[in-house]
């Protein structure tokens, strides 16, 4: 771990994996910030939304420890952080413990998706391409089901119906659909309605 001097002040330059480990016992006083607007960033957008965990707007030193931790506890070998690539292989996931095997085998039910993937190695575009595949699907396992999920005119209707009288739930693909709690609320409604008529 060494520091470099930037303008006025000498910051951490963080070079590898080791230096990732040490910044967790690092004095806080050594930082440059422990704190900073989430929009003061220029990186991608995604992993800025993963390390502000709270949604608070701001990434903590904390927040980052705390996405450390989870990376180097999950990595059998780190070394390739340092890489500067946007793929990680399969074998440097530690396949050994719960979280890294459920890692291990969402990474290869992605790369079956992938025409032509390697089987050794997943990268950032494959999971996101993979990802978007899955939320332009009609039935995309988010708990939304929405009127194109069917090809009975019927039951789409009543799913519309459902949607319009309860607010709706928009998709991962930006549809407007229902959960399971507005179908059980949508139900219990229409005895009183029939009531009422």
């Amino acid at each position: 771990m060494r520091f470099q001097k930037y303008g006025r002040t000498y910051q951490l330059r963080i070079e590898s994996a080791d230096d990732l480990n040490a910044l967790l016992g690092m004095d806080e006083t050594l930082w440059v910030a422990t704190s900073a607007p989430v929009a003061s960033f220029r990186c991608d957008p995604k992993l800025l939304a993963i390390l502000d965990t709270d949604a608070n707007g701001r990434i903590c030193s904390d927040d980052l420890k705390a996405a450390i931790r989870w990376l180097l506890a999950r990595l059998a070998d780190p070394s390739q952080l340092a890489a500067g690539v946007d793929w990680l292989p399969l074998a440097a996931i530690k396949a050994d413990t719960p979280e890294g095997k459920a890692l291990v085998d969402s990474a290869r039910y992605v790369l079956a998706a992938v025409p032509d993937a390697s089987d050794e190695r997943i990268s950032l575009p494959q999971v996101r391409g993979f990802l978007a595949t899955i939320q332009a699907r009609p039935v995309n396992g988010d708990g939304v089901i929405s009127p194109e999920a069917t090809t009975d005119p019927a039951l789409a209707a009543f799913i519309r119906d459902a949607a319009n009288c309860t607010g709706g739930t928009l998709d991962l693909s930006g549809k407007k659909g229902v959960t399971e709690a507005q179908i059980n609320s949508f139900l219990a409604a229409i005895p009183a309605y029939l009531a009422w008529r």
